[in-house]
This record gives structure tokens, C-alpha cells and sequence, in this order.
């Protein structure tokens, strides 16, 4: 039943719900690590710039959001100044993420992100807003069995609202039964 405090607190900030799952998710990350320092990547398109309109493709940024988080803060303090952090994040979505890690003089590594080992991942979108007249589009659910990241949490908000979550891990880090674990927390 923990979910029902979850949506609440989505109702509240319904317009912030990437900020909250997030945010949440961040928490979760922390208390388990016993770090008050984590640092999680999430997608953002790519596409705001007018001289790539018209090319095809997919044009995804990562984008490293840190938190630092205070024992004695609570959740909702915790949620607006988390929210503030998010915005300032966002204004800088664009730079690409190649130069972020060059500009830190970060050694390229081939097998792993050098900022984040997490990654949080929130699409939201109806497919009855999707109108193609010669194919249609179906809602599939695709099986990986590589992860990309130590830990990957994809929420898919869908026509009802309510999000789906589905967790990608490195089976050489973590068990199936402590992913099964996480997950009930996290709900």
C-alpha cells in the first residue's frame, strides 16, 4: 500500500511527476548504498535545436542529475529543492554529454558511463494521440537480456495515468530475487 502514499503525493505535484518518481527513486538509491551523494542519468531528447529539424533519427542526450540528500530534510522539503535542482538541470540538456565528460577530464571507458551507473528513464505518451494512415502502431513490451547500465529504471506513464515500472540490471551485480526485492520498496 505504499504506492497509495506514492500517488498521493503525485496528486500534489501531478505536474512534477518525473520530479517525484525521480526523486524518489534517488531516495531509495541513497538509503540502500548508504550514500548521501548519488548521481542517477536520465534520457532527454534531442531534438531542440532547428539544425537537426529535419534529419532523421533518434537524438537522445544523458543527462547526470546529482543529489545530495540531508537526514534531517523532509521528503517534501526535500522534493522542492529537488525540483528547483531538476530545473537548472534541464536549462543545460542540450550540452552535449561527450563534452561534459571531456570537460571533467574523464578517461572514456568503453564498458561503463564515467558519470553515472544508474540510469532513470520516464516516457509519457497516449498511442491514441498517434494517427498514421498507412500502418499502425502497437504497444509491445520488449524483453532485454543485456542491461546498459548497473541499474535501469524505465517508468512508461501511459493513457490511464498510471506509471508502469520496469527494471533493467546487470545480472552479473545483482540476483533476480533482490531485484524483486527493490522493486516492492520502490512501490
Amino acid at each position: 500500500r505504499d504506492f497509495c502514499l506514492s500517488r498521493g503525493l503525485g496528486d500534489v505535484y501531478k505536474r512534477q511527476m518525473y520530479a517525484l518518481l525521480l526523486a524518489m527513486f534517488h531516495v531509495l538509491l541513497s538509503k540502500l548504498s548508504n550514500q548521501e551523494d548519488v548521481v542517477v542519468g536520465s534520457s532527454v531528447l534531442g531534438r531542440q535545436r532547428a539544425d537537426i529539424e529535419n534529419i532523421m533519427g533518434v537524438f537522445v542526450n544523458a543527462l547526470p542529475l546529482r543529489c545530495k540528500l540531508s537526514q534531517e530534510q523532509s521528503f517534501r522539503d526535500y522534493l522542492d529543492d529537488y525540483k528547483k535542482n531538476i530545473v537548472k538541470c534541464l536549462a543545460n540538456q542540450q550540452y552535449p554529454f561527450e563534452k561534459l565528460v571531456e570537460q571533467l577530464n574523464l578517461p572514456p571507458q568503453l564498458t561503463r558511463s564515467p558519470l553515472f551507473d544508474v540510469m532513470f528513464e520516464y516516457f509519457s505518451f497516449s498511442l491514441e494521440d498517434a494517427d498514421f494512415p498507412d500502418f499502425s502502431i502497437m504497444d509491445t513490451l520488449l524483453l532485454t537480456t543485456t542491461s546498459e547500465f548497473d541499474l535501469s529504471l524505465k517508468v512508461i506513464v501511459k493513457e490511464n495515468g498510471i506509471p508502469e515500472f520496469n527494471l533493467d540490471y546487470r545480472a552479473d551485480l545483482f540476483t533476480r530475487e533482490t531485484i524483486e526485492r527493490l522493486s516492492l520498496i520502490h512501490i
